[in-house]
């Protein structure tokens, strides 16, 4: 199921097995070619450069290993073996202290004080409209396997995600992974970048990723990622508060995604998408989500 993102090689993995450990504690997962990565807590990071993301980041892995009571000796023993010769640079995630704590928009016939005003409008026939038209357009039978492309923390893959599906959650953020996992109280986490998606070819039935493209780097890469992983049929959902990806073409997104080899089969413009950060803070933005197929 799984693919090394350096090669592309077939990578064992079970989710939730132990992975491999050697004589000194260091759990690791090897690529049929003999790439090696590392596996912290029982999560594989499948980067490129998994060796400099461990070196940079290694204070905040442990951190968050710890606040998941999944930190041993063994992934100490993993850091120290895998982490390259870095500088620190602190490890942000994207979601707002609402979102972490789990504080989703309030339901109707609910009180929200100041609040209220600004969210009875977002209710109703337009209430949480980005995970609606995103339910909506997910197939009524999935056959396979289902990835969640950067899901922060969860909150919006749980209003949509149907209860019967164990998706693998893909995020950069080791934090983000376990914690949208958390929320959605099932799946596999994985921390990989989506230019460089760990799967084989032709092995996701249904790929979403809800506001993630206009944040990479190579929003181009990640489409042709995301297409190379999907099995013919297969349906790929991508939501966007930013379609012309910081130009002035709002069919930007859609283009490279038709580029990809992704024919887009619906275009859900103009929702409104809330995000708290304070009871006196509320962000806005307008999202398009595109559902494509691959034929």
């Amino acid at each position: 199921m799984l693919a090394c993102p350096r090669c592309g090689a077939d990578l064992p993995f079970t989710p939730g097995g132990p992975g491999q450990e050697d004589e000194e504690g260091v759990t690791e997962l090897t690529c049929e070619e003999g790439c090696v990565y590392p596996v912290l807590g029982g999560v594989p990071l499948l980067l490129v450069d998994a060796e400099g993301y461990v070196g940079r980041h290694r204070e905040s892995l442990v951190t968050t290993l710890a606040e998941a009571d999944r930190l041993s000796r063994s992934t100490l023993a993993t850091i120290r073996a895998f982490a390259a010769e870095e500088d620190l640079v602190p490890l942000a995630d994207d979601w707002t202290a609402a979102e972490a704590d789990g504080e989703g928009l309030p339901r109707r016939g609910t009180t929200a004080g100041p609040l209220e005003a600004i969210y009875a409008p977002l209710r109703g026939p337009q209430g949480s409209t980005v995970a609606q038209a995103i339910k909506l357009r997910i197939p009524k039978k999935i056959k396979g396997d289902v990835c969640i492309i950067g899901a922060g923390a969860g909150l919006g893959a749980a209003r949509w995600l149907p209860r019967t599906v164990a998706p693998w959650v893909v995020d950069l953020s080791l934090r983000g992974a376990l914690l949208a996992t958390k929320t959605l109280g099932r799946g596999t986490p994985v921390v990989a970048d989506v230019e460089d998606l760990p799967f084989l070819e032709d092995s996701l039935d249904l790929v979403v990723a809800e506001n993630v493209l206009d944040l990479v780097g190579d929003p181009a890469r990640a489409c042709a990622a995301i297409a190379r992983s999907l099995r013919r049929g297969g349906t790929a959902i991508v939501s966007s508060p930013d379609p012309a990806l910081g130009g002035d073409d709002e069919t930007t997104l859609a283009q490279l995604l038709g580029e990809a080899g992704l024919a887009v089969t619906a275009c859900d413009d103009d929702l409104l998408w809330p995000r708290p950060h304070s009871r006196r803070r509320v962000e806005l933005y307008v999202v398009q989500v595109l559902t494509c197929r691959k034929d």
